[in-house]
């Protein structure tokens, strides 16, 4: 039994689009297994010498492979507000000398 290609079949530059990837990383993974691909052939081709004309992968499958990634702009926005909110070393020396001198002036230092 001849395995027939998937109903959602895409081409790789297609794929390669999907992925933002190039079409020789879908190659390279085809080759490792780890991407599974059904070869394309000429349907015009003569009986005795049907080339290859190229892969088709299953859209499903690349779009598994699909992860968002992260903003870093956002990533960096959020951890320079994190760091805004910490006090410097002199607001916090200066917390600190208010307090002393309030529990000064109680008479408790």
């Amino acid at each position: 039994m001849q395995d027939l290609p998937p109903e959602d079949a895409i081409g790789l530059a297609e794929a390669a689009k999907i992925l933002r990837v190039h079409r020789s990383q879908l190659v390279r993974w085809i080759r490792q297994g780890s991407l599974n691909a059904w070869r394309r052939r000429d349907p015009s081709a003569k009986p005795g010498k049907p080339g290859p004309v190229g892969y088709v992968v299953s859209r499903s499958e690349v779009e598994a492979r699909w992860e968002r990634v992260p903003n870093p702009k956002a990533e960096r926005e959020e951890v320079k507000r994190r760091l805004r909110e910490i006090p410097t070393k002199r607001e916090a020396s200066r917390g600190y000398d208010e307090a002393y001198e309030r529990l000064k002036r109680r008479g408790l230092v």
